[in-house]
């Protein structure tokens, strides 16, 4: 269960959400110009279940 999130942007303008749950992991999205970045962070801190897709909201497809 998600007991908080966390919404933020660097100095570069990443786009950051990061969602904590009770088990002590968190589920991190990075929303670059290009492309979204998805993975988990373990209470151990390993990542797990990377997921990297383009964003096609900047493509031209005319």
């Amino acid at each position: 269960m998600i007991i908080w999130t966390w919404r933020w942007k660097d100095e570069s303008g990443v786009r950051f959400v990061e969602r904590f749950y009770d088990d002590g992991s968190k589920y991190v999205t990075e929303y670059h110009r290009d492309f979204v970045w998805d993975y988990r962070i373990t209470k151990d801190g390993k990542r797990l279940a990377e997921i990297h897709t383009p964003n096609y909201k900047h493509s031209d497809n005319t």
